[in-house]
């Protein structure tokens, strides 16, 4: 079952195996930016780490909708893969 845990330290996540670091149990590391905008419209940077070349990095559009709270709606700027 999957689950989501804050941490303080990347470290207490990552671990080497045959000279790659990757994240323990199969996980990714998602590590959030600054939030960039106002109380309606907020864009958040997103990098997720998984091992050695597998990572991504974008930019979510982030609005707060009355009544159903802050939700995504896309993204903006570029992606990046590896």
């Amino acid at each position: 079952m999957a689950h989501v845990a804050f941490i303080a330290d990347r470290h207490a996540v990552i671990e080497t195996k045959d000279g790659c670091a990757q994240v323990k149990d199969g996980g990714i590391l998602i590590t959030l930016g600054t939030p960039d905008g106002d109380h309606h419209r907020v864009k958040v940077a997103i990098f997720g780490f998984v091992a050695c070349l597998g990572a991504t990095s974008l930019t979510y559009v982030v609005q707060h909708q009355p009544g159903a709270g802050w939700r995504v709606t896309g993204t903006t700027g570029s992606i990046g893969i590896a």
